[in-house]
């Protein structure tokens, strides 16, 4: 028996980055310092940077969907790499042919 579906999962994960976010003092720095720069401009930073990280998100999540179904239909292989060239934390997935 699953206990968590895969929607589920998302939304885990989501919880938990909230949550970090809200009691890790770096990020809350920064957070303020783009309010800051936001009352001083009187630019709209922080819902646009929520706005971009979430398309982005998706847009990922639509990548790894879309090279696992082309895994799947050709019998391809899918190679998922979690760290990038320049060592950033991020998830890519390539189909090999």
């Amino acid at each position: 028996m699953n206990l968590m579906a895969r929607q589920d999962r998302v939304l885990l994960g989501g919880l938990a980055v909230a949550l970090f976010v809200v009691f890790a003092r770096p990020i809350r720095y920064l957070l303020d310092l783009a309010r800051a720069v936001e009352e001083s401009s009187g630019l709209a930073l922080v819902p646009a940077l929520i706005i971009l990280t979430a398309v982005f998100l998706f847009h990922q999540q639509g990548k790894r969907h879309e090279a696992k179904a082309r895994a799947a239909a050709g019998g391809s292989t899918i190679v998922c790499d979690s760290v990038g060239a320049d060592g950033a934390a991020w998830f890519c997935c390539a189909v090999l042919a």
